[in-house]
């Protein structure tokens, strides 16, 4: 989706014939840079699509170009079609201060002389150009969107938040087979197979729901550069999860929805992977994947929340 109509006509002609799997359309909303006679205000645009209905939402360039009461009725909008455990992949020129503003953060290369309160413009003819937030004012506006920030930031030309909105199950997790113990206060390595027990008074009445597994974690460089990509599947109760490939260093999730007959005194999910690294000389173990537990913030620690059950409504 886009408010240039332009480039979504170039990708119906150039993307769409090679994979029908992608649709593009055009939103009818104006923007003073790209589509100035749009047929309807940002803030009043509903985007065409059900409630809870994509398990990821990419802005990639979309928020830089957006005033205040636009970014909140956007964000509103992008949670209202996030189901439960999704992601939102959100980019924004995001400032700490006042006085970065008016030479700009180096690492944005760009501007913004113009401050107007919790934002700023790096030009007033052209307001739409480029805007940039306050950082404190995003993650405001985001929380009353009922989104929550997957930490930390990652800042760069573009800023990175991600968000997700979780209901979630009072599950205890209990970790079985397969894990190492911790190391430096802050990851656990997992062995090529490995489970987790999840259980709740509570479940029997949750069941019936939809629900769905999230398993986040840490492929390191050293890993990929031995193995190559990885390819990570879960069973539960006998029925298998689908199968994922994670080919590059860093942190990625592993998000499926679970069978619908899910035991409702508790259930074991088991995760294997088809390679793993090592042993090597200086390390006897056999390791696949890094799962935070908890991470040092500050003085303090932070959860992670690595294993999660959420269900829809």
């Amino acid at each position: 989706m886009d408010v240039d109509r332009a480039s979504i006509e170039w990708c119906k002609r150039h993307i769409g014939p090679i994979n029908p799997r992608f649709t593009f359309y055009h939103a009818d909303c104006r923007n003073p840079s790209y589509n100035p006679r749009g047929s309807k205000s940002a803030g009043e645009y509903r985007f065409p699509h059900p409630d809870s209905s994509f398990q990821l939402i990419l802005l990639s360039s979309v928020l830089t170009h957006t005033l205040e009461d636009d970014l909140s009725h956007y964000l509103r909008e992008v949670s209202r079609l996030l189901a439960p455990g999704g992601i939102v992949y959100a980019s924004f020129f995001l400032y700490l201060s006042l006085e970065q503003l008016p030479a700009g953060v180096a690492r944005h290369g760009v501007a913004f002389p113009v401050v107007r309160g919790h934002y700023a413009l790096n030009r007033e003819d052209y307001p739409t150009n480029a805007v940039a937030y306050s950082e404190q004012f995003v993650r405001g506006i985001a929380r009353e969107a009922e989104l929550s920030v997957i930490e930390p930031t990652a800042y760069g030309a573009q800023d990175l938040l991600l968000f997700t909105k979780r209901i979630d199950t009072p599950l205890e997790v209990t970790l079985g087979d397969g894990w190492y113990q911790m190391e430096k206060d802050c990851w656990r390595w997992t062995k090529r197979a490995f489970t987790v027990h999840m259980s709740s008074v509570h479940l029997k009445s949750l069941s019936p729901r939809p629900m769905t597994l999230s398993l986040r974690f840490r492929l390191p460089a050293a890993v990929v550069r031995q193995t190559g990509p990885i390819h990570l599947k879960a069973s539960l109760a006998g029925a298998a999860l689908p199968e994922c490939e994670y080919a590059t260093a860093g942190d990625h999730v592993y998000l499926q929805p679970l069978p619908a007959a899910v035991p409702s005194d508790g259930f074991t999910v088991r995760f294997e992977l088809d390679r793993t690294y090592g042993p090597t000389q200086s390390d006897p173990r056999e390791l696949g994947i890094q799962v935070a537990f908890f991470a040092h913030c500050g003085a303090g620690f932070r959860d992670l929340n690595p294993i999660r059950v959420s269900y829809a409504g």
